[in-house]
């Protein structure tokens, strides 16, 4: 006894770390005919709602040694739970074929329990067929389950009874149906019939048009799956969670839920969830007008369609050969029988004979022939399809950059007007105004307020070259006419001069403006477009720099780049507001400590350059505690 308890354990434990079934049915044939039943029949219901394809493996092996072994018990038993099996998988046509076989194995037996779970699922299909016998064959099995007083079989018949209601659209008659089997489910601890209950609930409070309840019930027949571990019936109950949300315009989250539903229905291999998840992928792409994942969407729930006809062609083909081998044996044997009456025969029954198979012979060739062809044809128009969907994202990406392409030129056109229009008339204006007050007061004013307003003019007119320089440059740079020209050159003598340019500028503000660049450092790349850089962040400094501050042109070598830095100790930049800087579409500028105005090109040109030299710009700043903007150039591209 202790031996048989412990090889029965080895057993088990070989069984479940075996990675393929064939595996397992290997090992298993040394052991006796009970315990090679009993360990198959643990496997299928473990598989049963987690992976149908091995569950049915499981079962077709059971069924066929308990065929040899002539136990008709354990045949009605797989011929059951096989009929389930199909129907979970969609194959209603194999589900009924099962179900029939079990039934009529169980009436001979007269095994009551088994002939009303026959009786149960047969009337299950036959909703599902639209076969009007499934309300007689519920009524029948529902009297045997009153008659062994089996709660859960009653239980089940009603949930039965209630599908048929709710075929109907008889929608109050199934709801006080499925509240009754929920109450007796919770009543007997029979929670799985009461997430089943829960399920049903939803779908018929969804189409009642109470999509609030339908969530709920949804939720919690989800929960109690989740508990349970039912991965069939979690993604059920997922699918149709994710359907209300879809009905309730909740894109986004019934996405999400196909999503999770089609992850479990490909581990499951269940083939019905996994079209419906993809059609569903497929309508909320739509809805979110993502017309290249709804295309996807719909290819593979139409493959997998396409799958499921070709298991069925299959099938009937295998069936076929079948029905061939058997009238072929009987044909054999009653050939033999007649042999031994009818010797002067034999020759022509032999001929006989040879015809009939070579008949035979030549039409399962034709049969495989056409199913090549049959096959060759979808592998090519599936390429064609691969073909197009290949040419319909390569428009979509073409698309997409001409979409790209086209707001950055009405951007540019948008940005170019508003300068013209506003930023460049104002200087002028102001210009003017300073010009006319000056001429018309001159012999009234004094000599320091000629020299003011004439100091207001200078200031007015390098705004005014500045922002035309910019405004030239940026032209430029748009049509692509600025092209990097590299020389040798002395980075502290170009920033020197520079600085001078400003000196009128930082005198009037009142601003230091110090550079600390070694004298010796000498660098190859365009100084022209390096000088414009470092003239405009010098002059955005200075506009927000208050009087008495500083301004500082610093340097910094490492081992990969050359960093040169303009820091000053100025108004500073919001957070919020340092991501729109480079930005042309963000239409970002402000005035500088006196009132300066900007036209927003200065940074933007900024950037733009940067990227001609290979580098970049980037900006260091909190509010009341100055910028560092910046351009950092790899040191390979400089001829250290």
């Amino acid at each position: 006894m202790k031996w048989t308890f412990f090889a029965v354990f080895l057993l088990l434990f070989s069984l479940l770390a075996a990675r393929a079934a064939d595996s397992i049915l290997v090992r298993i044939r040394d052991y006796s005919y009970d315990e090679q039943i009993r360990f198959l029949y643990e496997l299928v219901t473990i598989y049963k709602d987690t992976d149908f394809e091995k569950s049915l493996i499981y079962a077709d092996y059971a069924l066929q040694i308990a065929e040899i072994n002539a136990d008709r018990p354990q045949m009605a038993q797989m011929h059951f739970l096989i009929g389930t099996i199909h129907y979970h998988t969609g194959d209603y046509e194999k589900s009924l074929s099962s179900s029939l076989k079990a039934l009529k194995m169980f009436e001979s037996l007269n095994n009551k329990k088994g002939i009303a779970q026959a009786l149960n699922s047969l009337g299950i299909v036959y909703i599902k067929i639209n076969n009007n016998q499934s309300l007689p064959t519920f009524q029948r099995a529902m009297e045997i389950y009153k008659e062994l007083k089996d709660d859960a079989g009653v239980i089940k018949v009603l949930n039965s009874i209630a599908s048929i209601f709710f075929q109907n659209r008889e929608y109050v008659k199934a709801l006080d149906l499925y509240e009754e089997i929920y109450s007796l489910s919770i009543q007997n601890g029979y929670y799985k019939m009461a997430s089943t209950a829960l399920n049903n609930l939803g779908l018929t409070y969804k189409n009642l048009g109470n999509i609030q309840k339908a969530i709920n019930q949804f939720e919690k027949s989800l929960t109690i799956k989740r508990d349970t571990k039912d991965l069939d019936g979690v993604s059920t109950s997922l699918l149709n969670l994710a359907n209300v949300y879809r009905l309730n315009k909740e894109i986004k989250k019934a996405h999400q839920l196909y999503d999770e539903a089609l992850q479990i229905g490909t581990r499951i291999k269940a083939n019905e969830i996994i079209i419906k998840a993809n059609y569903g992928k497929y309508q909320c792409s739509l809805e979110e007008n993502n017309y290249k994942d709804a295309l996807n969407s719909y290819i593979v729930a139409n493959q997998f369609k396409d799958s499921l006809y070709t298991e069925e062609s299959n099938r009937k083909l295998a069936e076929l050969q079948v029905q061939y081998d058997t009238y072929s044996k009987e044909r054999e044997i009653d050939l033999l029988q007649k042999e031994n009456q009818l010797k002067d025969y034999r020759f022509y029954q032999a001929i006989a004979l040879f015809l009939l198979f070579f008949v035979i012979a030549a039409s399962l060739l034709y049969i495989t022939v056409q199913q090549r062809r049959k096959q060759k044809l979808k592998q090519l128009l599936n390429a064609k399809l691969e073909k197009k969907n290949q040419e319909l994202n390569q428009t979509n990406e073409l698309l997409k950059t001409s979409e790209l392409q086209l707001k950055e030129t009405i951007a540019a056109k948008d940005k170019l007007f508003s300068v013209v229009a506003h930023d460049l008339r104002n200087p002028f204006n102001a210009l003017l105004n300073y010009i006319e007050m000056l001429n018309e007061s001159y012999d009234m004013l004094d000599e320091t307020k000629r020299r003011d307003y004439l100091s207001k003019i200078l200031m007015t007119v390098n705004n005014i070259l500045a922002l035309l320089e910019n405004l030239l440059a940026w032209a430029s740079s748009q049509q692509e006419r600025i092209d990097a020209s590299f020389d040798i050159f002395n980075l502290s003598k170009m920033v020197d001069t520079i600085v001078k340019l400003f000196y009128e500028q930082s005198l009037q503000k009142k601003i230091e403006i110090v550079m600390s660049i070694p004298e010796e450092l000498e660098i190859t790349t365009d100084s022209n477009i390096l000088s414009a850089i470092i003239r405009n962040l010098i002059n955005n400094s200075l506009k927000f720099t208050p009087s008495g501050g500083k301004i500082s042109v610093e340097s910094e070598t490492t081992d990969e780049y050359l960093h040169i830095s303009v820091v000053d100790t100025g108004i500073g930049i919001k957070k919020e507001n340092l991501t729109k800087l480079f930005s042309l579409n963000s239409n970002f500028s402000t005035k500088g400590t006196n009132k300066e105005k900007g036209s927003g090109l200065g940074l933007i040109i900024c950037r733009e350059f940067a990227e001609k030299l290979g580098g970049t710009i980037t900006v260091e700043s909190e509010e009341g505690k100055g910028s560092r903007f910046t351009i950092s150039l790899k040191r390979e591209d400089l001829d250290f």
